[in-house]
């Protein structure tokens, strides 16, 4: 089982460092191998140090070429002596001169052998970053989903075509399952499978953002507002609602409101949930968001932003924001 835990790091007084927005996830490894999607860049990503001192003994991860996979091989079958695999072996092992895993990063499906029952606790940054499918290929791959009411993969995938019907393999004992029943199996928060991609894709689930660049909203020293497009990629009309976390350390947000009738544009604080009523399938709607920077306390900023569909599907979008360099 898995749990997400959101926190801010503190702020006490004016500072010039940017007060960070971090999450904790926290990771229920049972002993064995585990399948593990990583939802944050972890604030130490060599897994020496971020192993230290647990009972994790193997970690390994695939990139994915031009070559295709079509059946995923069992963790029992060092699937990971193969071509676009890395592995790291605990520094105690004989076998540890040769890890070739170097780092371990956030977005990312991992295969983890622990020794025995732990609760790994990973502090870091929470980014969007879409998934990249290999196309006609088994990815393994991981998505954002709340752990209370997580949807089944057959309601995740359902109306995308390279998707739909298409093979998924989860981690059972230490070895890879079908999943038979999707319309009755849930997906599990953390939980990196193998998802079957039959065509070209972009999909990232029911719902889905795009933002101006990178794996988060920057707002540099001269920006004064930037674009959240929203899709509902589902198959029926949704509620979206984009949250601000509230935290010690947020940075100010207004959104950017135009008035049709009068053409007049305001600016209300985001201090809570915005709510996008009846998006239809297939239909996008853009929230212009800016930065308060009279009221900003630090020379940078985050906030975190929470887009959820109410049926399962969770998005994190880091904010950060900079102000202009006083002139000498």
């Amino acid at each position: 089982m898995l749990f997400l835990v959101f926190a801010l790091s503190g702020l006490c007084g004016v500072t010039t460092a940017r007060p960070e927005v971090s999450r904790t996830q926290t990771i229920s490894l049972q002993a064995g191998w585990n399948a593990v999607f990583l939802e944050v860049e972890p604030q130490t990503k060599l897994p020496a140090e971020l192993f230290a001192q647990t009972p994790v003994d193997i970690v390994a991860t695939f990139f994915p070429s031009r070559t295709p996979i079509f059946l995923p091989r069992n963790p029992v079958d060092h699937p990971w002596q193969e071509e676009n695999w890395h592995v790291w072996y605990a520094t105690a092992r004989a076998d540890a001169f040769l890890s070739n895993l170097h780092q371990v990063l956030g977005n990312q499906g991992y295969l983890i052998y622990s020794k025995s029952d732990f609760v790994l606790k990973l502090v870091g940054k929470p980014g969007y970053k879409p998934v990249r499918w290999q196309t006609d290929s088994l990815n393994l791959v991981g998505f954002s989903v709340d752990p209370q009411s997580p949807p089944t993969f057959q309601k995740f995938f359902a109306g995308a075509k390279a998707h739909e019907g298409g093979r998924v393999f989860r981690l059972e004992g230490g070895k890879w399952a079908l999943v038979r029943d999707a319309s009755n199996t849930r997906m599990r928060a953390g939980e990196a499978c193998w998802v079957e991609c039959k065509g070209a894709s972009d999909y990232q689930g029911p719902v889905s953002v795009k933002l101006p660049m990178s794996n988060a909203l920057e707002f540099g020293p001269q920006s004064e507002d930037l674009p959240i497009e929203i899709f509902n990629q589902g198959t029926a009309t949704t509620s979206i609602s984009v949250e601000v976390m509230t935290g010690a350390a947020n940075l100010p947000l207004t959104r950017v409101s135009k008035d049709l009738n009068t053409l007049r544009i305001s600016y209300p604080a985001l201090t809570g949930a915005i709510t996008i009523r009846d998006l239809p399938s297939g239909q996008s709607e853009t929230l212009r968001l800016s930065p308060r920077r009279e009221l900003m306390v630090a020379d940078t900023q985050s906030a975190l932003l929470k887009v959820s569909d109410g049926a399962g599907v969770q998005i994190w979008i880091p904010v950060n924001a900079s102000r202009p360099v006083a002139s000498q």
